[in-house]
């Protein structure tokens, strides 16, 4: 998964992997509102959320949650547009994520995303969306909404990085990494699914 190779997250992965135990994640997704009317019928948990699933899953080094929970909220019309979800682990963290499409059109135009992180004795935040580049002129603008960016010098960010990691593969010089297995989608999907199901009917 693209997010895998995001900058932010393999420091956070670093920082989990030499500092100790994690006891909480926080993941927050929001999305522009008008998604609803855009995409009617597309559920944040699965559009968005995922993406959240696919970095714990690594955090959590693949483990099978052992409690799940899931709220979803609608508009007057009925659509979701936004999903909380709780996932716990016996001995393990308490994981808390939430996914919307909510974020008004003042907002940065691909929402905002946020991950933290709690350990015993040290804590990390990453803001990965949007970069941290603003321009201002009749408005405020987001130019580096995602780590992704391509230009004749060359292709540099998280992207990029995923295609370097497909050739490592290939080439024999690098094992799959963890989270970009088939056997690590269907672990997510199944956790989706278990996740839907917490939240009751669909409609």
């Amino acid at each position: 998964h693209i997010l895998l190779f995001n900058s932010e997250f393999r420091q956070i992965r670093n920082e989990a992997s030499v500092r100790g135990r994690i006891a909480h994640i926080d993941c927050v997704r929001h999305r522009p509102a008008s998604i609803v009317k855009d995409f009617a019928g597309e559920n944040p948990l699965h559009a968005a959320m995922v993406h959240d699933l696919y970095m714990v899953q690594v955090l959590v080094d693949r483990a099978e949650p052992s409690e799940v929970s899931c709220q979803f909220h609608r508009t007057s019309g009925g659509e979701i547009d936004l999903a909380l979800a709780q996932l716990s682990w016996e001995n393990g963290p308490l994981v808390s994520l939430s996914a919307s499409y909510l974020t008004p059109v003042g907002m940065p135009p691909r929402g905002i995303d946020r991950m933290e992180v709690f350990g015993e004795g040290w804590a990390a935040r990453a803001e990965a969306n949007p970069r941290p580049l603003e321009v201002w002129g009749e408005q405020a603008e987001w130019p580096m909404a995602l780590e992704i960016r391509t230009d004749p010098e060359g292709a540099t960010g998280m992207l990029a990085e995923e295609l370097r990691c497909l050739c490592r593969v290939a080439r024999g010089e690098q094992a799959i990494p963890m989270g970009a297995t088939f056997a690590d989608a269907i672990q997510v999907q199944q956790w989706m699914n278990r996740l839907t199901a917490a939240a009751g009917p669909s409609h």
